[in-house]
């Protein structure tokens, strides 16, 4: 049976600097009819005017905000989408279809839109296609993303991350997806970026992962050193 907008819960990971855009995004992604719930770490918002957000300190990064994503989740599918992704507005409505159709039909277990700034870049004639311009990927990355409530169960019996960046999380996530027979998917119909630079040091953000991969069982650490290795 076809999903539905609302059998989406969405998240908004928004920090500061980036709230005029969460704005714009929380907007857009209420309008398709999902769940749509913002998760903030801007002290610049106070949490009187925004009642509605979940509020974290500043200090929080992408770990604490995308644990608490999963931590609240209750529906059929989980989507992320961090607060400085730069969504033309006319593609929102598309995405939400898009992921309806992609989780009813293809059996996914991650997807996410074509990525102009993503580190897992691949040519789509080096895929395989699924059909209907989806194509398998080893990590889809996690700019926007949106992953089936089977995974996310998965991965909730895992070692949470003790890290700050986030690092790694996205490539575990594809990994426990295709444990259980769920592909990582990207669909090259819809193409969105984000600001190339990074506000925190790459080299601890590389080395959080590293010992966030130590935590795991063998099988999701080897799957996902796998999926790492052929990300390019």
């Amino acid at each position: 049976m076809p999903l539905s907008p609302d059998q989406i819960d969405g998240y908004l990971l928004n920090w500061k600097g980036h709230t005029p855009n969460c704005l714009r995004l929380e907007d857009l992604f209420t309008k398709t009819g999902i769940n749509c719930s913002v998760i903030n770490c801007d002290e610049a918002v106070p949490e009187h005017e925004k009642p509605n957000w979940i509020h974290l300190s500043d200090a929080a990064y992408f770990t604490a905000q995308f644990s608490t994503a999963v931590d609240h989740f209750s529906n059929r599918i989980l989507l992320c989408c961090v607060a400085d992704a730069q969504i033309r507005e006319s593609d929102v409505e598309k995405i939400i279809q898009r992921t309806l159709f992609c989780f009813s039909h293809k059996c996914c277990g991650v997807l996410a839109p074509n990525d102009a700034a993503s580190s897992w870049a691949r040519d789509p004639r080096s895929l395989t296609h699924l059909g209907d311009g989806f194509y398998e990927v080893p990590i889809t990355d996690c700019t926007l993303w949106a992953i089936s409530e089977d995974v996310v169960a998965e991965y909730k019996k895992l070692p949470r991350p003790k890290t700050c960046y986030g690092w790694g999380i996205d490539a575990v996530m594809s990994a426990v997806g295709a444990l259980h027979g769920k592909p990582s998917v990207r669909d090259y119909t819809i193409t969105i970026t984000q600001p190339p630079t990074r506000g925190y040091n790459s080299s601890e953000a590389m080395a959080e992962m590293a010992a966030y991969a130590a935590t795991l069982p063998p099988p999701v650490r080897e799957e996902m050193e796998r999926r790492l290795s052929r990300r390019s």
